[in-house]
């Protein structure tokens, strides 16, 4: 028989659930101790950081601020990390000195880092609670999880001020150094000032010109030395400091300042901002250029400028300078007066504020030209004075301000109205003068021929006939000594009509009026010269005669007679030669000798005795009837005299 098998019950626990139930116990067991590692790691971390001397901050992927470690909290002077937890880092603008640059700064980090896990450090400025500013860097790193996923953002803030500030102490005594070397080897006064005027640092021409050592000086204030007056102390601090201040650089303003035994220096001083590595003002340099000298000169030039200006204004005549758009820029006293205008409104005008437009027209042409040519010009101009046209010589003369190189006119005005009217007077004068002279020598010259002609005629002739008479009765006569008698009467007789008839032709040439001019001349020069002086003389006559007027030959029969007797003795000629040129309306007669001759400056002015009828009145004469003089002559190279007169002239006086 088959046994009957019963069936059996499973066990509770199978081996392959025990087998999964330890697999997951191991699991777990694993898990815990990788979670209790987890957590001692972080623990372990958390203790690192918070015993970290640098400021670490973790951010969440968003920003914000999840913890801080206690160096972060001392660092920024925070009592709790409840002041940050939970706000975006973007949003603590309180926290950053510059916020406008830290904050996008930190923000292009943070993102590098987010987006590529890598970023530089960068150094950023903040502010502790306290409100002491420190530079720290910023090194920004991201934290991942088990798997790699980004998880927070660490950053790690080291203060670095102490090495900012040793590098700014290093740049800075380096900065210094080089100010030093440099204001060292300045010709000007050169300190180095903090604001509240105590001296750094000076050059050794400052040293020179306060009387004071460099030891001396540094570290010491300057009013303190009395180098600078209360007074100057005063407007530097309210007037240079906050120019300083606000513009970087004030240049060239005088001042005064002390030496060691108490003189006065006028310097030409100039500041210049120093700053710090932040920016801030520190100090300044101050420069001083001693301008004694030049306030010597200025002071001379000054009294210079004084004394010219007495002087123009001491001038009768109005004195000007104009500069070349044609402005007054210079008026003395008379120029005011005459203008009739106070200095004050005339200065900067030019001659069309004052006169009109035609006169102005021509002061600017005569200026124009001495502006171009650079060159003195005299000119007689016309101008409207007081409402009256007056006359004036102005005198205008170019000079360049070589300084500046500018181009001005000086000028003088002379009021001549009174003069030309003067001058029109006295021409009138001398024509009349001309007028009775010619008269008075026509009338002498009549006089002459009349005085000639009576003793022609009522005694030469009745000596003559007497004469005749005489020598009819010594024919008759037997006695011896009647006979005698009657010769020495006879002789006599003869002598007396000779000196009647040379008296006769010295004051009218009976062959002048009989025969003409050209005879009248010719006989002349062969008796009276040639065969009296044993003188070679030569005449010649060119052209067709013309028929003058008894004045004109009269005078030129004289005029000759006069040219030739001082040929004879004053020039000393042996040779002398006359010639007549005929013209259609005009007679030229040219005397040439081989005498001594004379300078020609001499010529035409002399009224000597000697020199009889003279040159002056020859001049005169023939101006006065519409001729004129020509003279060539050099010492010891004879004399040219031509003689040019009307011959149509009207008969002169009347």
């Amino acid at each position: 028989t088959m046994p009957i098998l019963m069936p059996q019950k499973k066990p509770l626990l199978s081996i392959e659930m025990l087998q999964a139930f330890a697999n997951l116990v191991a699991t777990s067991l694993q898990h815990i101790k990788a979670e209790e590692e987890r957590i001692a790691a972080v623990q372990e971390r958390a203790a690192v950081v918070d015993a970290m001397s640098d400021s670490v901050i973790v951010l969440n992927l968003d920003g914000k601020i999840i913890s801080c470690n206690p160096a972060h909290l001392k660092m920024v002077h925070h009592s709790s990390a409840n002041e940050i937890l939970g706000r975006n880092f973007s949003e603590l603008r309180e926290v950053f000195c510059d916020p406008e640059q830290d904050i996008p700064k930190m923000l292009g980090v943070f993102r590098a880092v987010v987006q590529n896990g890598l970023s530089k450090p960068v150094e950023v400025r903040v502010r502790r609670a306290d409100g002491e500013e420190l530079t720290v860097s910023a090194s920004v790193s991201l934290q991942r999880d088990a798997i790699g996923n980004p998880l927070n953002v660490i950053a790690i803030l080291r203060d670095i001020t102490p090495q900012k500030r040793l590098q700014e102490m290093e740049r800075e005594a380096a900065v210094t150094r080089m100010a030093i070397e440099t204001i060292e080897g300045m010709p000007a006064g050169v300190a180095i000032m903090d604001f509240d005027g105590t001296i750094r640092q000076v050059n050794s021409e400052f040293e020179r010109h306060s009387g004071y050592k460099r030891e001396e000086m540094v570290g010491k204030k300057a009013i303190e030395l009395e180098i600078i007056s209360k007074k100057e102390n005063q407007r530097i601090e309210k007037e240079i400091i906050p120019r300083l201040m606000n513009e970087g650089l004030v240049r060239n303003i005088e001042m005064a300042v002390m030496d060691r035994d108490g003189t006065r220096i006028p310097v030409l001083m100039s500041w210049s901002l120093m700053k710090d590595a932040q920016g801030k003002p520190k100090s300044f340099i101050a420069t001083a250029i001693d301008i004694t000298e030049r306030k010597h000169v200025e002071e001379e030039l000054e009294q210079s400028k004084k004394f010219l200006a007495h002087t123009i204004n001491a001038l009768d005549d109005s004195f000007f300078v104009k500069d070349e758009q044609h402005r007054w820029v210079i008026l003395n006293d008379a120029a005011c007066e005459v203008m009739g205008h106070p200095r004050e409104e005339l200065i900067g005008k030019s001659d069309y504020d004052l006169f009109p437009k035609e006169q102005a027209d021509v002061f600017w042409e005569k200026d124009n030209l001495v502006f171009q040519t650079q060159e003195t010009i005299i000119n007689e101009e016309e101008i409207t004075w007081h409402n009256e046209l007056h006359t004036i010589s102005t005198k205008k003369s170019p000079f360049t301000d070589s300084r500046t190189g500018k181009k001005f006119i000086a000028g003088t005005i002379r009021d001549i109205t009174e003069l030309k009217r003067a001058e029109e007077q006295l021409r009138e004068y001398q024509q009349k003068l001309q007028s009775m002279a010619s008269e008075l020598s026509l009338t002498e010259e009549r006089e002459r021929r009349s005085i000639a002609t009576g003793l022609h005629d009522r005694i030469v002739q009745p000596l003559v006939f007497a004469k005749m008479k005489l020598d009819e009765l010594e024919s008759l006569t037997t006695s011896a000594d009647s006979g005698k008698h009657l010769e020495k009467i006879s002789n006599m007789l003869d002598q007396v009509i000779e000196e009647t008839q040379t008296l006769t032709y010295d004051l009218g040439s009976p062959t002048l009026y009989e025969l003409g001019l050209e005879s009248a001349i010719e006989e002349w020069l062969s008796e009276e010269i040639e065969q009296k002086h044993n003188i070679s003389t030569f005449f010649e006559s060119e052209g067709a005669p013309k028929s003058l007027s008894e004045d004109i030959s009269g005078f030129l029969f004289r005029s000759v007679r006069e040219l030739l007797v001082n040929a004879v003795k004053h020039g000393k000629a042996q040779n002398i030669k006359v010639s007549l040129q005929w013209e259609e309306d005009k007679i030229k007669i040219c005397v040439d000798d081989d005498g001594v001759g004379f300078e020609l400056s001499q010529a035409g002015v002399s009224r000597d005795k000697k020199c009889g009828y003279g040159l002056f009145s020859i001049k005169e004469h023939l101006s006065h009837i519409g001729g004129y003089i020509d003279i060539k002559s050099k010492p010891n190279h004879g004399t040219q005299v031509v003689l040019v007169a009307p011959s149509k002239a009207k008969p002169m006086g009347r």
